[in-house]
């Protein structure tokens, strides 16, 4: 009897959705904001023939592993058509600067993002869950000094 091939392949972001739907590969393991536009393409073109699964079994390993960076969520089932809600790993969205980035300036741009959140929140959905009370949450990466600084500022504001 053959041995079924294993086969690994990492497509380019770009074209994440493309190469399933292409038949290429069986399974795609993806992260990324909801909804994103590869998955919605998958679930739209191939609708019935694509089903989201619970990975969370996994999420105790990874947490001891890598600490609180992983914690569990759930995808709505409305995002891509699923039957149900279905469980899910979930990293949070940081903005990342180099060791030494200049704290006026990560000050600047922290405090620019909740200023205009409104206005982020038109060209990305994902906009409306910056939330300040959770903006500290960055383990295990420190935050930058001028961006604490602008943190506690517009914390003490609000």
């Amino acid at each position: 009897m053959a041995t079924p091939t294993r086969h690994s392949e990492k497509p380019p972001r770009s074209r994440g959705g493309g190469v399933t739907k292409d038949s290429t590969l069986d399974a795609l393991f993806w992260s990324g904001g909801l909804p994103s536009g590869g998955i919605t393409d998958l679930t739209t073109s191939l609708k019935d023939d694509v089903r989201l699964i619970d990975v969370t079994p996994q999420l105790p390993a990874l947490v001891k592993k890598y600490g609180d960076v992983y914690q569990k969520g759930s995808i709505p089932a409305d995002v891509y058509s699923q039957p149900k809600d279905v469980p899910t790993i979930v990293v949070s969205n940081v903005l990342l600067v180099r060791k030494g980035f200049d704290p006026e300036l990560a000050a600047k741009i922290v405090k620019l993002i909740f200023e205009k959140r409104s206005e982020l929140e038109k060209v990305n959905a994902a906009a409306t869950e910056i939330e300040l009370d959770q903006a500290q949450d960055v383990a295990p990466v420190p935050l930058n000094s001028g961006a604490e600084k602008a943190l506690k500022e517009l914390a003490e504001k609000s």
